[in-house]
């Protein structure tokens, strides 16, 4: 399952290379296309230092991909959201990565796609639960 796993990981990460945007930056531009988010939040869901997310950010904000807002709730924090031009080039990623998948996944068989299909929703909540307990806080999250 290990090797699955990671063989899975190296094609996301292969198919999120778009040439202009590295593999974090799209991770980042995802996590913001639902809504702004704290750096410090961006850097934990991407296992980085606050000041290192903070150097990306500055890089996409730089790009005219994400900006910095205040939050209507609290003026001390700071949020992160993605703009239009984010947006636009998210879904350049998006369009490229789904057309190559495509490609491959004309070549198995329709029980192979469901196969797939059906393994996807209990492997997707097994992510959300690993990610939810690695990014809480909690000292004894990675037993």
């Amino acid at each position: 399952m290990r090797d699955s796993i990671r063989t899975v990981v190296q094609m996301t990460r292969l198919l999120e290379y778009p040439g202009d945007l590295s593999t974090p930056q799209v991770s980042v531009l995802n996590t913001l296309s639902s809504e702004p988010v704290r750096i410090g939040d961006l850097a934990a869901l991407g296992g980085v230092t606050q000041p290192g997310m903070s150097q990306l950010v500055s890089r996409l904000e730089g790009a005219g991909l994400v900006e910095r807002t205040r939050s209507d709730e609290d003026a001390r924090v700071t949020l992160v959201e993605i703009t239009g031009e984010g947006r636009n080039a998210l879904e350049r990623v998006n369009r490229e990565r789904n057309r190559v998948l495509g490609v491959h996944l004309e070549r198995l068989s329709d029980e192979e796609v469901r196969r797939i299909r059906d393994g996807l929703s209990p492997l997707s909540s097994l992510a959300q639960d690993v990610v939810r307990d690695l990014t809480a806080g909690d000292d004894n999250r990675r037993r």
